[in-house]
């Protein structure tokens, strides 16, 4: 059965020996198995979390990581399910002290095959074409056993997991009303540069005087920060490696410990990082200049697109880190008002824009891309999409 993650090689060898261990371990060691897929899993999530540029300064638990690529629109509540089933049944595999029950094991594989599959066609070719599942049978495998198989994955196919999947419903509808009643991506931030990251912080909180948030150990720095009268994160400058500059009796070091408090603060992220700037989508002031001239705030930025959201009509406009000047719009937007080009642009990083399945199994955010070599032609196409009527 190896060869039906053998595609998994593609992205991850270790992942793909993984897999190998898992089966050969499936139907003899269940609950060995079981905490095997549990970390499979992990691996894949940690992957995406890298892709989406998500990975903060500060680790994260397996759980932690799986809700924040949800409440980031990065994988959908299918994906969701998939992920934390496996998460829970795992766990319950390394804590308990009876044997894991073998309909789990089953089951775990197939929703193993199914986020392999996923992470394929997303990430590495959107044209994959996936292998059939087939179930998985022991190597000394009779009729019996196999029909028996068949019924322990039934519940499966059927969507008709144990009483943990509806727990995950419920813990997913949580989820959901927490996520709509946060503040939407295109909230107002403000962005702090130190030390080649770049950190975008809620512009509610930037607005907080200084010594009302939770920024323990820099008590003597907020107090020099004051002195030159700066009392708010808005009043900081953009970039804070020379601001120590400023203030007396402040290092690079208290720097540093400031810095790290901004990180933990609710609500900031970063944007990009040494490990990741030389493959973020770059804006030098020109074509930033270009934007905002046009009417267009910035509302994301990862290594894969910068997010624009004009202040009026609300259109959203992706710029890619192509060499040529790279802009995404809407689809409708492109059908309604622009000449379509041949061939749609396909990214998890058009996270507002409508998924699109195709022959692919896994549906994808696409829009159409425009290229332009001045940058009067692009401010001219951009003031006609900051033109169009307002989205209702």
């Amino acid at each position: 059965m190896a060869l039906l993650f053998e595609f998994v090689k593609d992205f991850s060898i270790k992942l793909a020996d993984l897999a190998v261990r898992i089966e050969g371990k499936m139907f003899e060691e269940p609950q060995a198995a079981l905490m095997q897929a549990r970390l499979y899993n992990e691996e894949i999530v940690k992957l995406i979390s890298e892709e989406e540029e998500m990975e903060t300064v500060y680790a994260l638990k397996h759980g932690e990581r799986i809700h924040k690529l949800f409440r980031a629109n990065a994988i959908d509540e299918e994906m969701y399910m998939k992920f934390e089933w496996i998460r829970k049944k795992g766990n319950k595999a390394v804590h308990e002290v009876t044997d894991a029950n073998m309909t789990d094991m089953l089951q775990a594989h197939r929703l193993l095959f199914d986020i392999s599959v996923w992470y394929m066609q997303v990430y590495v070719s959107h044209t994959f074409e996936a292998p059939v599942y087939k179930v998985p049978v022991p190597l000394r495998s009779t009729a019996a056993s196999v029909e028996d198989i068949e019924r322990f994955i039934q519940p499966y196919v059927d969507q008709k997991l144990d009483s943990m999947w509806a727990e995950i419903h419920r813990q997913l509808d949580d989820l959901k009303s927490g996520k709509e009643a946060s503040p939407s991506p295109s909230t107002a931030v403000i962005q702090l540069r130190y030390k080649n990251n770049t950190l975008t912080i809620p512009d509610e909180t930037a607005g907080k005087p200084l010594k009302e948030l939770p920024l323990p150990g820099c008590k003597y720095l907020l107090s020099e920060l004051a002195r030159v009268g700066m009392n708010s994160l808005k009043q900081l400058p953009g970039s804070l490696d020379q601001l120590h500059m400023e203030l007396r009796g402040i290092g690079t070091h208290s720097m540093d410990k400031f810095w790290e408090q901004l990180l933990l603060m609710k609500g900031t992220e970063i944007v990009s990082d040494m490990k990741t700037a030389a493959n973020t989508v770059q804006l030098n002031d020109e074509i930033y200049n270009v934007f905002t001239s046009a009417g267009f705030v910035l509302s994301n930025k990862t290594k894969k697109a910068a997010e624009f959201e004009h202040k009026e009509n609300e259109e959203i406009v992706y710029l890619l880190p192509n060499k040529q000047t790279t802009v995404v719009i809407h689809p409708d937007t492109a059908a309604a008002h622009f000449e379509i080009p041949e061939k749609p642009n396909y990214s998890t990083a058009l996270r507002r824009f409508p998924k699109e399945s195709e022959d692919r199994k896994t549906p994808i955010s696409y829009g159409f891309s425009y290229k332009f070599d001045h940058s009067s032609d692009l401010r001219d196409f951009l003031m006609k999409v900051g033109s169009l009527t307002k989205i209702n």
